[in-house]
């Protein structure tokens, strides 16, 4: 990577890690970063937005979308990362759980307790005409991740 990718890289790092974020937590984040930057063709500007920006969306995913009604159940499944989370995914929707935000390392997942439904998912890279395409078969985005688009569709026990 050149320079500036790596620039752009070291301070997203700092950054992480100044809002609040473990090492662990922060290093994973970069090493996705720095992956999506490679396949896209190198501009990390281009391919995450502006560093303030992007950071302020890391540290911000998974509380904007947790609610506080008693009407639902909350988890947190830790240790989500980009080779395991459909597998975790997948073993939610099963229990019933629907997907509702993400942050680093971190799945957030809600059900109403006693309700016979479950939950499959998709990981898609696109933006909102995906959504729409998806729709018509049923599936609602469920949150975002980097350049990743998660679809959640209900199926009745």
């Amino acid at each position: 990577m050149n320079t500036s990718v790596n620039t752009y890289l070291d301070e997203l790092a700092a950054g992480l890690r100044s809002c609040g974020l473990t090492s662990d937590e922060a290093d994973e984040i970069v090493r996705e970063a720095a992956s999506h930057v490679r396949e896209a063709g190198g501009d990390p500007v281009e391919t995450l937005g502006p560093l303030d920006e992007f950071v302020e969306a890391v540290v911000s995913r998974g509380a904007e979308t947790l609610e506080t009604s008693a009407l639902w159940e909350h988890r947190t499944i830790e240790g989500a990362t980009a080779f395991n989370e459909m597998r975790l995914l997948e073993e939610a929707g099963r229990e019933g759980w629907e997907l509702i935000g993400c942050a680093p390392l971190r799945l957030y997942c809600r059900r109403r307790p006693g309700e016979l439904v479950g939950w499959e998912y998709r990981r898609k890279s696109g933006g909102p005409r995906l959504d729409a395409e998806l729709a018509r078969d049923g599936w609602k985005l469920a949150t975002t991740w980097l350049i990743f688009r998660y679809y959640g569709r209900r199926i009745t026990a």
